[in-house]
């Protein structure tokens, strides 16, 4: 019978293929750290000033539940240990960060771990003094605006500012 040198080729690169399958390339690592994820979280003004807890859904229907910590600003970054893409070969899964996008507010504005509110009054009003509602972190409160306060004056809410996470109190208003 006549033989066919193409099929001695055919036979060659078939075994050659199937040895590649059957054996890792040396570089090839058999346990390998999960990726680290970022995730940017949009919060509410009041939310990162107060702190409170989140749940965060992601499209493959993972969910990652996390707390804000009070006093939270734009773009501050949680570490969320072995929440990220899960590792190979038995190595431990990645980290997913947290990143931070804090809303403004339509009236209130921070100064450091202080809250900032304007209130327009009239002149009569300064002169006889008054009672205004004002926007607080905690929902709108009453404030007494005593009489002959000049234009401008500046009054204080003790408290009612953003929690100063290493005096373990909260700032004014």
């Amino acid at each position: 019978p006549e033989h066919d040198a193409a099929d001695d080729t055919d036979e060659e690169i078939e075994d050659w293929f199937s040895r590649i399958q059957r054996r890792r390339p040396p570089h090839a690592p058999s346990r390998m750290r999960g990726a680290d994820v970022t995730h940017i979280v949009r919060i509410g003004f009041a939310e990162a000033a107060r702190g409170g807890r989140k749940l965060l859904r992601l499209a493959d229907g993972v969910r990652i539940e996390f707390n804000i910590p009070p006093g939270t600003v734009d773009r501050d970054m949680l570490k969320l240990d072995g929440k990220g893409r899960p590792g190979f070969g038995g190595a431990p899964d990645g980290d997913a960060y947290i990143e931070f996008e804090v809303a403004e507010h339509p009236r209130l504005r921070r100064a450091g771990y202080d809250v900032l509110a304007e209130v327009a009054l009239s002149d009569a009003q300064f002169r006889a003094g008054a009672r205004v509602l004002v926007p607080t972190l905690d929902g709108e409160r009453w404030l007494n605006v005593p009489p002959g306060e000049p234009a401008h004056a500046e009054i204080r809410l003790e408290g009612a500012g953003i929690v100063d996470p290493f005096k373990h109190r909260r700032g004014d208003q």
